[in-house]
This record gives C-alpha cells, structure tokens and sequence, in this order.
C-alpha cells in the first residue's frame, strides 16, 4: 500500500472511531438521565386506627390496585344506589340505548321524585341513564328495570365476570332499596377499576354538574364540588346507611393518581370521605423505589 493511501485510510478508521466511542458514551450518559428522572415510586402506608364512623371502607390505587386504606373490605353489606353505577354501565355495553319506554304510575310511585319523570312520557333507555345516575332517580331505576330487566340482568353478569367479582356483588334490585344488594367494598373497587377501562362513559356522566334533557338535571353528589372529583355514586336506605364509590385525584411526588374510594355504611359520607381523605395525607405517601424495596410497603 501507498504511504498516502495508508495513511488516508488510517485517518479514516481514527476518525470512525472516535465519533462511534463518543455516540457510545452520549448514549449511555442519556440513559443513565433517563433512568434518573423516571424513577419508580411505591407507595408507603403507616401503620394506623381504622378510620371511624365508616361500617367498611377501602381505597386502592386505580391503576395499579394497590390497597392504601381498608376496613372489614371483604364484608358485604348493602350498597343502596352505588349500584346503579353497574346497572348503567351494563345498559351501555347493550345494544338498547334507543330503544324507548313510556313512563308509568309504577314506575314514579318508587320511593323520591328526583329526575322529574311524567306519566305517558317517552324516554330512551340512554335519556334515562342521566336522571339515573345524575339525580339518582328511582323512577328512572324503576322504569329501566320494568322495560329492559331480563335483557340487561344477563348483561349484568357478564360485566360482573369480567370485572372478577361475580361472587362478591349481589343485584337483587336497579335501585339498591333491597337489603339483599350488596358488595363488599373490595368488590365495588376491582368494579370501579374494570369499568373505568370498559364503560367510561358511566363516570363521565356522574362527573355532569348539570344536564338539559327532557328535564333540566342538576347532579345532586355531595361530591361534585370536590376539584379532585372523577365521578362516582352515592347512596341512602335506612339498611345501608350512606354509601359512596368516589373517584379522586391525589397528588404526591411523582404526578397525581386517581384513587377509588368505597364508603359502606356511613352516618355522612361527604364527611367520611374528608375522613378518609385526612388519613390518606397523614399515613400514605410515595418515594422512590430501591432495587430491595417491594411494591408497596402495607399498613400491617
């Protein structure tokens, strides 16, 4: 080889070199970045004392289905009009939504006035999904029940199944008065979680201040007001007591997370709630996960 031409070529093997040593090295110090500001986080309960006044209570992580908080979770117990939150959801997955019903005496003698239903008017099974959840009508309830209840209680099931809790609810009734409705609030979370994923619409629709259909709604949640509120339900019968599914938004060093939060059994939820809410900030916290953390470090 020519002194020129070797020395040519060594220039350009030098040269290749250097530039894949310096890709190799900026490749390597970008990942190391990358790892350090996407950290893992888990979460961190404390040790404490049950949160009073609540008959039974969970609160998981939505994402993940992490348990922060519980109390008896696996009891079942009434759950008045949360309920319907599962009721809605079937009827969306259903090929019914404009199929109609007319409105009975049956139908507006079940117990409340709320969602401002008439005698001999006409409503699609979608329409009456707003009352229903909205202002939590029973006459709502009743008329969807009476129409389209065999048609929508296979549907039920199956939306029961997929959630994996087929063993945990009971649907004895579309409004929650019967006593023999129940869940366990484990339950109702692992529902709240799969239906989020499924049937969004149903908690879009409790997240509504207000509507204007036949009738103008307004969402009677004592949770609506809450800037974290992601929807849910609430729920009273004298068997019950007040009951709540609510979806909220926490913050906490790595981003928010959106919680569920299952109330059975309570004198006032909207003050449960804050209850539960106080002991989430005193006893719950994320930090960065080491390589001889677990996943989450549990109350007990």
């Amino acid at each position: 080889m020519q002194p020129a031409v070797f020395v040519h070529v060594f220039v350009w093997c030098l040269f290749a070199t250097m530039i894949m040593g310096f890709l190799a090295w900026s490749g390597g110090k970008a990942t190391a970045t990358n790892s350090e500001t996407k950290a893992i986080y888990q979460y961190v309960v404390a040790p404490a004392e049950p949160v009073p006044g609540i008959s039974g209570y969970v609160v998981v992580d939505e994402e993940t289905g992490e348990v922060l908080l519980a109390k008896d979770a696996d009891v079942p117990r009434p759950t008045a009009s949360v309920i319907k939150l599962l009721v809605a959801a079937a009827a969306l997955q259903s090929d019914l939504l404009r199929a109609t019903t007319t409105i009975t005496w049956s139908d507006v003698d079940a117990p409340e006035d709320f969602g401002k239903l008439a005698v001999g008017e006409v409503y699609t099974l979608h329409e009456l999904l707003f009352p229903y959840l909205m202002e939590s009508s029973n006459d709502a309830g009743a008329a969807i029940e009476r129409t389209w209840g065999e048609t929508l209680s296979p549907i039920i099931g199956e939306v029961l199944a997929e959630a994996g809790v087929a063993d945990a609810i009971t649907v004895a009734d579309f409004n929650g008065l019967s006593p023999k409705t129940t869940a366990t609030p484990a339950a109702l979370a692992r529902l709240t979680k799969s239906l989020v994923r499924t049937t969004p619409t149903v908690f879009d629709i409790t997240k509504l201040p207000q509507y204007v259909g036949h009738e103008p709604l307004v969402n009677n949640s004592p949770f609506i007001a809450n800037e974290d509120y992601e929807g849910g339900k609430h729920g009273y019968t004298p068997e019950a007591g007040k009951t709540a599914v609510v979806r909220s938004r926490a913050a906490y060093p790595d981003g928010e997370r959106l919680l569920v939060a299952v109330l059975l059994g309570t004198d006032d939820s909207k003050a449960a709630l804050a209850a539960i809410k106080t002991e989430l900030r005193e006893s719950v916290t994320r930090v960065p996960q080491s390589t001889e953390d677990s996943a989450i470090i549990p109350a007990n």
